[in-house]
């Protein structure tokens, strides 16, 4: 018998950190599943630095990591119905929404729908390049010292001529 949890691999969080203010956020797959090849990605971005493209960068690149190397076929999201930025990020990304779940979020004393969003491999795939052409290269997110080829985001572009 293992000393291992049965699920103690169902989760992979990274920090979002900047040099002049250290962490910044975090983002993550949860419940990756390799029976399903699907995860629930999550993600949280400081106040102080949101809408800089942080957000859309970290995730991007978690989704080529779930995509590409983990072999996911299908990553899933919720957001509160009322939280337009979720809603503005993961429409950037690709996610289709799939549906509501009502009154399934407690919060500020009352109860909220929220919304359940998913992406396919295959999807990800067609947007990914478009996404990387829309979002420049003004701002890089990396995982580590983002060296290694595949752990930036944007990713490097050959340019044609």
């Amino acid at each position: 018998m293992s000393d291992t949890p049965q699920n103690a691999y169902d989760n992979c969080w990274f920090a979002i950190t900047s040099k002049p203010t250290g962490v910044a956020g975090i983002v993550g797959l949860e419940r990756i599943s390799p029976v399903n090849r699907d995860a629930v990605i999550a993600l949280y971005v400081d106040h102080a630095i949101r809408r800089q493209g942080i957000g859309i960068r970290a995730s991007a690149l978690i989704l080529d990591f779930a995509f590409r190397q983990l072999g996911l076929n299908r990553v899933t999201s919720f957001y509160r119905k009322d939280n337009a930025g979720s809603r503005d990020l993961t429409s950037q990304a690709g996610f289709e929404v799939e549906g509501t779940m009502r009154q399934a979020w407690f919060s500020d004393g009352k109860f909220h729908d929220m919304i359940v969003v998913g992406l396919l491999a295959e999807h990800w795939n067609t947007r990914r390049d478009a996404l990387a052409e829309e979002l420049g290269e003004t701002t890089v997110i990396a995982f580590g010292d983002g060296k290694s080829s595949g752990s930036k985001w944007p990713p490097h572009r050959s340019v044609t001529h």
